[in-house]
């Protein structure tokens, strides 16, 4: 390595990644990208991504004016302006979403301007102005085929506020990696405002809090996973939520059973992309330690300096500092007090 080691205090180390998903398709999703534009200029929009779910971002500061008939999307989601124009209609799927953000307005229209969602017998029907009083403003809230059927197309009513949507858990799991135990669920019906605490307890009474992960950024369902390192015989994990006004609740308990008893050397991943990512070590015995990385014909190709650790003690490096080609090493890591370990690493 070119760099020294960098140390990460803990002896346990919880890392959070999130996949948003909705309804586990892939999304693409169209930005707006101009002060002031039309729905059907392609000036109007960034598109990013590649899928059959369709999503469009007002972006805040921005206003798009709905110039066209729109049908075919999944979630609408406003920080700025959407102006319903004109005698127009926009046509969500039956699982689809209107999300108005924080600041965001959904405005214009008239008594021939409609919000569809596919599979509600009601409509929002339109002008959605002050006058009226229907402009739709203090977000955040969202309006979807149950709400619309709820308020009886009511535009108002059909826009609800995001802290009447309680989270609810479709599945959660604990999976053995083969370093780490990882935490997955799904949640139901959450907001942007929702926040997941994980706890650990080695007893099931005393919980101590391990990490959080935020929610997904719509209201729909989420897929997340939680990674959980250097446990020591088997334990409780707790899964919390916290809402929007900052109430908690506990969503789930799991019992994982671990047969790992004693301190081990830990490195993972093992299997590296060769444009770098980062890597975690646990030293189990304290010392000086410097770690070696050989080719299969056991000649060095990269090497950190002499760094003391403590017991336990976690630490994270990237693996762009060993600049290695694609193929399989060896890791070697060794100290002044007689430890060494050593790792098969395979960067693709």
């Amino acid at each position: 390595m070119k760099n020294q080691i960098y140390k990460l205090a803990g002896l346990v180390i919880c890392t959070a990644a999130i996949v948003f998903t909705n309804s586990a398709k892939a999304v693409t999703t169209y930005t707006s990208k101009v002060t002031s534009g039309n729905w059907s200029a392609a000036g109007s929009w960034n598109v990013s991504g590649s899928g059959s779910d369709v999503k469009y971002v007002v972006l805040s500061g921005h206003t798009i004016i709905m110039n066209t008939n729109v049908s075919g999307v999944d979630t609408v989601s406003i920080f700025g302006t959407l102006d319903m124009g004109s005698n127009k209609t926009l046509t969500m799927d039956s699982f689809g979403i209107i999300l108005i953000n924080s600041g965001g307005t959904l405005s214009g229209g008239s008594s021939n301007t409609h919000i569809v969602f596919l599979g509600s017998a009601y409509q929002i029907t339109g002008p959605f102005t002050t006058a009226q009083g229907n402009l739709i403003t203090n977000g955040p809230r969202y309006a979807t085929a149950l709400t619309t059927t709820a308020a009886s197309g009511d535009p108002q009513g059909s826009f609800v506020g995001l802290n009447l949507l309680p989270v609810e858990l479709s599945s959660i799991d604990v999976v053995k990696m083969a370093t780490s135990f990882q935490l997955q669920w799904t949640a139901l019906g959450e907001s942007n405002k929702s926040t997941f605490n994980i706890e650990i307890s080695n007893n099931g009474t005393d919980f101590y809090f391990a990490g959080s992960v935020s929610g997904n950024e719509e209201i729909n369902s989420g897929d997340y996973t939680f990674n959980i390192v250097g446990m020591k015989g088997s334990f409780y994990v707790r899964l919390n939520e916290t809402d929007v006004n900052g109430n908690s609740k506990s969503l789930a308990t799991k019992y994982v059973k671990n047969n790992v008893t004693s301190d081990a050397f830990q490195m993972y991943p093992t299997l590296i992309a060769s444009s770098g990512q980062n890597i975690q070590m646990i030293l189990p015995t304290s010392g000086t330690y410097k770690v070696e990385v050989f080719g299969f014909n056991m000649q060095i190709a990269a090497a950190s300096s002499t760094t003391t650790y403590s017991n336990n003690e976690a630490v994270s490096f990237n693996s762009t500092d060993w600049n290695l080609n694609a193929g399989q090493y060896i890791v070697v890591v060794q100290g002044n007090n007689g430890e060494l370990y050593k790792t098969r690493i395979m960067v693709r």
